[in-house]
């Protein structure tokens, strides 16, 4: 929770060279969701913080970046993985162990959907992000 806490704190002021080791450690995390912590959320609400700043940082909600707009390849690639640990989040949600971490998780993603990219189509599918979270 330590390391957590510290990389969550280096994250909110947006130094951009820790962002690579961030997402790393949200990635490998993702599973601390799940778990039961007896109350014990310190941990829980550092992993959710972290993926709050690095989706600031990334702007995902506008949708992954081209060069064309002046990100990079290792910025566009970051992006990309991001978006994809939020999707995986969101199929998890069912298995998240405490309701308070289950509110504070669709808060933590609510935010950086791209609503404008969803499409009318996909109203009654199981599998779209705005259908599972509501």
């Amino acid at each position: 929770s330590r390391v957590i806490g510290a990389l969550a704190y280096g994250a909110g002021y947006e130094a951009m060279s820790w962002t690579q080791t961030a997402l790393e450690v949200v990635e490998v995390c993702k599973p601390c969701i799940k778990w039961d912590c007896e109350g014990r959320t310190y941990a829980m609400d550092c992993y959710l913080k972290l993926l709050v700043r690095l989706c600031h940082i990334y702007d995902t909600r506008g949708g992954v970046k081209k060069v064309k707009d002046g990100a990079s390849q290792e910025q566009i690639l970051n992006e990309t993985r991001l978006q994809k640990l939020q999707r995986e989040l969101v199929k998890d949600l069912s298995e998240v162990a405490t309701s308070r971490l289950l509110a504070r998780l669709i808060w933590a993603l609510a935010e950086h959907f791209d609503l404008a990219g969803l499409d009318p189509l996909l109203a009654d599918d199981p599998e779209d992000p705005l259908n599972i979270i509501v």
